[in-house]
């Protein structure tokens, strides 16, 4: 088969031969399917560890790309690092792994809020490497205490020539450092809350992440690393940081008195994109639970209060930035409304599926039901 193509300009007619029959082919491929409320866009994936996944550590064009090996944060003293290495200079010498975990210590080092979140990971016996997590930022691996980083492809040398990409890797390590101190906390809600209370509650979870990111990158403005903050004006929280300079700017004392951090932490539910995605997340989460409970009980059966809200903002150094915010968080529709028709059908269905009472492999609603059509198989019957 062959065909022509023209141009505007006065030239010879290019001839163009297609190897192979014309005819179209039609190939069905089985293991292709649509997974249930599967969406295009952006979405932020589970943080934890998937148990049969192999997270490959080699990337790059590397010949010989050896394994990273987990590194312990508390090995790292970045008082030290900080005091031999100019940490502006340091990245364009960075030669393995290693060095890129040590710059990112140092650099929290600079941030007393990303020190305080650091010396409690370090005194909780965390690990850190570098792995290849597909451009998801971090993975946190409750159990072992591992932490991992997204080295976005790069190797070592490449990330210290690449502003963007380091910077995205230093906000990564502020958001995990801030996830380990609610693990650490105890602030998991699945198993004690209902599922919508679980729903809200993550999605502040994941506004005070981003809360202490932007705050980081403000003290280490201060202490002359501007190129961290430009870096984050311009990623997807960049509305959170404008909002962030423009009430310190108004208010100074806003900084210490926490109201400059309730605005920034307001302003996350700004952008529907970010609700959605962590809805999501957050969802198919409890849904493997569910899978994976076969019947037995998943979640809790308490409500979202206004001290669950506050608990989560509380800084390494004590203060909650958003005392007298909980209630307003738990009951204004700007915070706990659900405006994306799937993820509301889906939470509709897990709590439709979390008050299924199994019995013999049946699931009922009514528990008198059950109990008429399975006298004796009602006993260790799930609710």
């Amino acid at each position: 088969m062959s065909f022509m193509s023209g141009s505007g300009k006065a030239k010879a007619p290019k001839h163009y031969v297609l190897a192979g029959s014309a005819d179209p082919v039609a190939e069905e491929y089985e293991e292709l399917r649509s997974e249930r409320f599967e969406r295009k866009g952006r979405l932020s994936r589970p943080r934890n560890i998937p148990e049969d996944v192999v997270i490959s550590r080699g990337r790059g064009n590397e010949e010989a790309a050896s394994a990273v090996y987990p590194v312990m944060l508390g090995s790292i003293h970045s008082d030290d690092i900080r005091s031999f290495q100019n940490l502006e200079a340091y990245p364009y010498a960075f030669e393995s792994d290693l060095d890129v975990i040590r710059w990112a210590c140092a650099m929290a080092g600079e941030s007393p809020t990303a020190r305080l979140l650091l010396k409690e990971a370090q005194l909780d016996g965390w690990s850190i490497r570098l792995s290849d997590l597909a451009q998801d930022g971090y993975a946190i691996d409750e159990e072992n205490r591992s932490l991992q980083l997204d080295h976005y492809g790069f190797t070592a040398h490449a990330l210290g020539r690449s502003a963007y990409f380091r910077n995205t890797l230093f906000l990564s390590f502020i958001r995990a450092l801030r996830q380990i101190w609610h693990e650490r906390e105890g602030h998991v809600f699945e198993s004690t809350h209902r599922p919508e209370a679980a729903l809200m509650l993550e999605r502040a979870r994941a506004a005070d992440c981003e809360t202490i990111a932007i705050l980081c990158g403000w003290e280490l403005r201060g202490a002359g690393y501007s190129d961290l903050w430009r870096s984050i004006l311009g990623s997807e929280e960049g509305d959170m940081a404008m909002i962030f300079t423009r009430a310190i700017e108004r208010d100074p004392t806003g900084f210490y008195d926490g109201s400059v951090l309730t605005r920034t932490f307001c302003q996350w539910y700004g952008d529907e994109g970010r609700i959605t995605a962590t809805d999501h997340a957050t969802l198919e989460r409890m849904d493997a639970m569910l899978a994976v409970a076969e019947g037995a009980e998943v979640f809790g059966t308490e409500p979202m209060r206004a001290t669950d809200i506050e608990k989560l903002s509380r800084l390494p150094a004590g203060r909650i930035y958003l005392r007298g915010m909980g209630k307003n968080i738990c009951t204004d529709p700007y915070f706990a409304g659900i405006n994306d028709p799937i993820n509301e059908s889906h939470l509709f269905q897990i709590v439709y599926d979390s008050k299924v009472t199994v019995v013999e492999g049946v699931p009922f609603r009514d528990r008198k039901l059950a109990r008429l059509i399975f006298p004796s198989g009602l006993v260790g019957a799930s609710e």
